[in-house]
């Protein structure tokens, strides 16, 4: 949300390691801040396997995929 550009541990909203079956999915609530936040940012999604911790800017296993998403806050 800082709007620097850059993907950042700490922006991270949610993480889980319970394993997740196929047609399955997985729900994190966050709340969006109110000051700063609006117009259209990025959002980076990554799934890996075999992980405990998901750097967001380093892919640490050959199993997973990372998506880049345009989203606008309003």
């Amino acid at each position: 949300y800082n709007g620097n550009g850059t993907f950042e541990t700490a922006e991270r909203l949610g993480m889980t390691v319970n394993s997740i079956t196929a047609n399955s999915f997985v729900t994190f609530n966050f709340t969006v801040p109110t000051v700063g936040a609006s117009g259209v940012t990025r959002m980076r999604v990554i799934e890996e396997t075999y992980v405990t911790s998901i750097d967001p800017c380093t892919i640490t296993d050959i199993y997973g995929e990372t998506e880049d998403y345009d989203i606008t806050l309003v």
